[in-house]
């Protein structure tokens, strides 16, 4: 008894010297940032030039002013595209309609920044074209729902170190999670004489069709079939009569629904939903992708982006390997700067599919 009040009196009086210590440290600079990433299908292009910034400041890095940007085309040396500062980023904007770059042509940025200079070389490599969008379902089972994914069928380019980012848009939105970062190097996901000029591997054409659950930690499939559930008293029921929401102010507000839990309420001005009497009537999910080509060095920079950023937390953390800063292709004229970000001018391909009903769909038990 006497050795339990003993450590209960150690543990109050560790408990009460505990003290919160919040230390005032010197706000830095920051390095340097030029994200220029561009493409050859848009007549207007935009380079962000900012500061990094501390470890929990989540506000959006602000555009550092006065900076003189230009690329020169290294191949045909009359051509030059100086863009202009704008309020929060510098852009590019034809005249002509014309876009930025022709395939196999080599590009140099360069940044002037209060009298020092920054630049960057890479080439305008080929794309494949987009052979098909399709959705394919694979059907429950006593742990899931039917869930149906999207596939994107794509042949990689012949001859080696061909390397491509595939960007998604689910229903407009941007797949920008670490964890949905898509790149492939030539066919799969490193450089080997088999994946040349094939088809892309299962892994890349899935990686279109997000991973989500709901609150209650249930897979959601990717996409689905349009819908029509019943609403009573501003209250909409799933087909089972779960609660799938409510309608407050012109919003729906999720409670039992199977969306994502990070998705608590939309507009019903959303084109996604339409509110008709006694019904709401969903559509089907829209995807929309684009193959990016990339240089071998941006191949693996993404590769870096998504080491360093897509952690998972608890035990095994512990284990983990150390944070480091990811490599850049952008370079100082002085060794006294330092710079991070990247330069890559891409040529695009893209197509997009709406599921709107099981026609479109292939099975797979």
């Amino acid at each position: 008894m006497k050795k339990l009040i003993y450590t209960l009196t150690l543990a109050v009086c560790f408990y009460s010297c505990e003290t919160e210590v919040t230390p005032d440290l010197d706000a830095s600079l920051g390095v340097l940032v030029i994200d220029a990433w561009l493409t050859d299908n848009d007549p207007i292009q935009h380079i962000n030039i900012t500061r990094s910034q501390p470890y929990f400041d989540n506000s959006l890095p602000e555009k550092v002013p006065g900076a003189t940007v230009t690329i020169r085309d290294l191949t045909d040396t009359s051509i030059e595209y100086i863009f202009d500062e704008e309020e929060d980023r510098y852009t590019w904007e034809s005249t002509d309609g014309s876009t930025l770059g022709v395939v196999g042509h080599t590009y140099e940025l360069t940044v002037i920044l209060d009298g020092a200079s920054y630049t960057s070389v890479t080439e305008l490599n080929p794309v494949p074209p987009v052979d098909s969008l399709t959705f394919r379902l694979e059907e429950g089972n006593a742990f899931f729902d039917d869930l149906f994914f999207a596939e994107l069928f794509a042949t990689d380019l012949e001859g080696t170190d061909n390397t491509y980012w595939i960007q998604t848009w689910k229903n407009g939105r941007y797949l920008g999670k670490p964890e949905e970062i898509n790149i492939a190097y030539d066919a799969a996901f490193g450089p080997a004489a088999d994946n040349d000029g094939v088809q892309f591997i299962q892994p890349i054409r899935d990686l279109i069709s997000p991973f989500e659950v709901n609150k209650d930690d249930e897979v959601l499939s990717p996409y689905n079939l349009p819908q029509r559930l019943l609403v009573d008293n501003d209250t909409i029921f799933n087909d089972n009569g779960s609660i799938y929401g409510v309608i407050e102010n012109n919003t729906i507000f999720f409670e039992n629904a199977k969306v994502a839990e990070d998705f608590e309420s939309v507009s019903l001005d959303d084109d996604q939903y339409r509110l008709m009497n006694d019904s709401l009537f969903i559509q089907g999910d829209s995807v929309y992708a684009e193959i990016h080509s990339i240089s071998n060095d941006a191949y693996f920079f993404l590769n870096q982006v998504i080491i360093e950023t897509n952690r998972e937390g608890g035990f095994g953390a512990l284990f983990a390997t150390p944070l480091a800063n990811v490599s850049t292709n952008i370079v100082p004229q002085s060794t006294d700067n330092t710079v991070a970000g990247f330069f890559n001018i891409a040529s695009v391909s893209s197509a997009g599919n709406r599921l709107e009903n099981e026609e479109q769909i292939r099975i797979i038990e």
